[in-house]
C-alpha cells in the first residue's frame, strides 16, 4: 500500500487503479498530517515526526483490524 502512495508517473497510476480494482485484499488506506505548511513538513521530515508518525499508523491499523475480531 505504501508503494502506491509513492507513485507518481500517470501509467503507473493506472497500473495501482488496476491493483485496487481487481485484487481481493483487505487494505487500510492511512494519511499523514495536512502538508499546507513548512513547520509541519520539517518536523515530518525529522527522525522524531517520522517515529510518531509511524506509531500512530501502526496503532490506527491495529485499532482498526480488532474492530473485526
Amino acid at each position: 500500500l505504501l508503494l502506491l502512495l509513492t507513485i507518481t508517473t500517470a501509467a503507473s497510476i493506472g497500473l495501482a487503479f488496476y491493483i485496487l480494482k481487481n485484487t481481493n485484499c483487505p487494505a487500510v488506506l492511512t494519511e499523514n498530517l495536512f502538508q499546507d505548511n513548512q513547520t509541519e513538513v520539517k518536523w515530518m521530515l525529522t527522525e522524531q515526526g517520522k517515529t510518531i508518525i509511524t506509531e500512530l499508523h501502526v496503532q490506527a491499523i491495529i485499532e482498526y483490524v480488532n474492530l473485526f475480531k
